[in-house]
């Protein structure tokens, strides 16, 4: 998945961060990287105007220290996980 999000270079910084933090990884990269793309996202009108984008969402500039922001909301995607709802 983030192979069409992210260039290369910062995809062989993230892999290994995936492999130690395991789902909470994937949901970490996941946020920061829409995070970061928030405000083109939230223009889009219809799923027919945001599939290219997120297709090509390779070529837009990706967050700066990726790797950093990730390990930074790391302890809410655990609570996320680790919430037990009633």
């Amino acid at each position: 998945m983030f192979a069409k999000w992210l260039p290369i270079s910062i995809l062989v910084e993230v892999v290994p961060f995936l492999c130690t933090e395991g789902l909470a990884g994937f949901l970490s990269v996941t946020y920061v990287v829409l995070l970061h793309h928030r405000a083109t996202l939230l223009e889009f009108q219809s799923l027919d105007e945001l599939l290219p984008f997120m297709n090509n969402l390779v070529i837009q500039a990706p967050p700066e220290n990726l790797v950093g922001l990730c390990r930074l909301s790391l302890p809410v995607m655990h609570a996320h996980l680790n919430f037990e709802g009633t």
